[in-house]
């Protein structure tokens, strides 16, 4: 979700938690600064990624994800 938008970028995470409790939202930003990761992340973002992307690293973060969600398939739990 970008966070240069007409609000706060944290809104519509606040949001979004309150219709859709099993997905994972990331932060995708130039905003480089402590204060907005800290806000993303309070915010509800499993991630805050900034530009520019390296993309060895987008892509380790993505195995991860498909890994963790194989993991909890195995397991049985949702997250």
């Amino acid at each position: 979700m970008p966070a240069v938008l007409p609000v706060n970028g944290g809104q519509p995470f606040h949001r979004l938690n309150c219709c859709v409790s099993l997905s994972r939202r990331g932060f995708l930003t130039a905003m480089t600064d402590k204060e907005n990761v800290l806000t993303g992340l309070r915010a509800g973002a499993a991630d805050f990624l900034t530009k520019p992307i390296d993309l060895d690293i987008l892509m380790a973060k993505i195995a991860g994800c498909v890994m963790q969600i194989e993991n909890n398939k195995k397991t049985g739990r949702a997250f």
